[in-house]
């Protein structure tokens, strides 16, 4: 706005002053809407009105040439080519600035001022334009590359992640993750005041039961312990194998009375699929009162006293 108040002022013709302001409106509501807008570039349609405007104002300079000669028209066209390059492929821009060079000789021989020297220059001006839209097409497919690499990478770090936080075996989350999601419960806000209950589960006499089966058949068994307790759970928790033959279930927002129903239900699964039955060790605890090691402690020592006093039972921490 400033450059067309100017250029009106100092020639003191309203018309190129009206030229000047819709041109340079124009070109910086388009170039403000990609901006804002379309952070990939420009849409096509803003491509257009910059093109609209291009050939505007080269025909409009040019039949105003008693005021500034040639050199601005030529400057125009470079100018507006640069925008346009910048988010042009490399064909369209060297088809359309082409055309610019063409049709800017084609008025100067029409008007019966044609000037070979200006003619050169603006072709210089789309050439220079051209060059640089290639470099910058190739940057944004660089780029786009990279993002795309970068994607597949972050994926995979994903997907290495996950196997780092799961047991081949049975396919239950392992040890890692219980320790991940043991101390989120203690860091996640949304869980202050609320108690934490844990279950610790063990197969009674899985030595013996391997040392008779085999290790084929203690797999076997651990795969089928792991899909007992996962199907009574659900969406109530997830079963976690820690390690051997024991297993464990975090329960948010439980006290230990809800432990022991939930406990009760998983013991009666492994019992009912009949391969073996399972001792437990329930215990809770508050986070902003305790320490998660004491609620791990607290549940592993109501685990031993189940296996001491018979086994196939529940105690409470």
């Amino acid at each position: 706005i400033a450059v067309a108040v100017q250029t009106g002022l100092l020639t003191g013709s309203p018309r190129l002053y009206l030229i000047c302001f819709i041109a340079i409106s124009a070109g910086l509501a388009v170039l403000e809407y990609g901006r804002r807008k379309n952070r990939r570039g420009i849409t096509r349609g803003g491509e257009l009105v910059i093109f609209v405007t291009a050939v505007y104002w080269m025909f409009a300079v040019i039949l105003e040439r008693m005021y500034f000669g040639y050199g601005l028209a030529e400057f125009t066209i470079g100018i507006l080519a640069l925008v346009l390059s910048r988010y042009m492929k490399p064909a369209e821009s060297i088809l359309i600035f082409s055309g610019f060079a063409t049709a800017y000789g084609l008025t100067l021989r029409l008007s019966g001022n044609f000037d070979l020297g200006a003619w050169i220059s603006a072709i210089a001006f789309c050439s220079f334009s051209a060059l640089w839209s290639i470099k910058a097409y190739e940057n944004r497919l660089l780029e786009f590359r990279n993002r795309k690499l970068l994607n597949r990478l972050q994926e995979k770090n994903r997907r290495l992640d996950a196997l780092a936080l799961q047991d081949t075996l049975t396919g239950l989350p392992n040890r890692r993750y219980f320790d991940r999601i043991l101390d989120r419960c203690w860091t996640d806000p949304d869980l202050g005041g609320q108690s934490i209950a844990l279950i610790l589960f063990d197969i009674d006499h899985f030595k013996k039961y391997n040392d008779k089966n085999g290790h084929p058949a203690g797999d076997v068994c651990l795969q089928r312990v792991a899909k007992a307790l996962s199907s009574v759970l659900r969406t109530d928790g997830t079963a976690i194998r820690i390690g051997g033959e024991e297993f464990a279930v975090i329960l948010e927002r439980a006290t230990v009375d809800d432990a022991l129903v939930a406990a009760k239900r998983l013991t009666e699964a492994v019992r009912k699929d009949g391969l073996v039955t399972a001792s437990a060790g329930v215990a809770a605890a508050v986070p902003e009162k305790d320490a998660p090691e004491n609620l791990y402690k607290n549940a592993d020592c109501a685990l031993y006293r189940a296996k001491n006093s018979g086994r196939d039972r529940i105690e409470r921490g």
